[in-house]
């Protein structure tokens, strides 16, 4: 193990780690199971990568569909190939800065601008327009949801250390 000093006096220290014999190279960011997680267990880039490619599909449906004026085949499109990109594992990485959470709305607000055709009415009139919800009351959803699933065994988790 060898320890630096940088230039606001904290010190970083660097080990190498070994797994069967092999050194392991140490990486800012790794992505598994299409999560991006990074050394500082910060979410920004996984969000900002999502974001955007949640945009660029947003975009090609704007295009392709630019003509079409049936509300509830617009809405399957989004939901089926943009929200479902902005919403897989949110569990694990559900934003809590404003920054995120903001970054992943504003995707839907401009999803149902499209999806209506209107610019007039609110974000929150859409929503229930469409009988959508928010993507923040949805994530909320799905964290009570698996809480509720892993605390009623069905669920392969063990909660026992963290109950007690």
């Amino acid at each position: 193990m060898q320890a630096d000093a940088n230039y606001h006096g904290k010190t970083t220290f660097y080990s190498n780690f070994t797994l069967k014999g092999s050194v392991l190279e140490e990486v800012d960011e790794f992505r598994d199971l299409g999560l991006l997680t990074n050394h500082h267990l910060s979410w920004n880039s996984h969000i900002d990568t999502i974001t955007s490619k949640a945009n660029r599909i947003l975009g090609l449906v704007k295009r392709t569909c630019r003509g079409w004026k049936d509300t509830e085949t617009l809405k399957t499109l989004y939901c089926t190939l943009v929200r479902s990109k902005v919403e897989y594992g949110s569990v694990v990485w559900s934003p809590y800065t404003s920054r995120n959470i903001d970054k992943l709305e504003r995707i839907q607000r401009r999803g149902t601008k499209f999806i209506l055709g209107q610019n007039d009415i609110s974000y929150e009139d859409r929503l229930k327009c469409l009988n959508m919800l928010s993507l923040g009351k949805r994530r909320y959803l799905f964290d009570v949801t698996f809480l509720y699933k892993a605390l009623n065994g069905y669920l392969n988790i063990d909660l026992t250390p963290l109950i007690c």
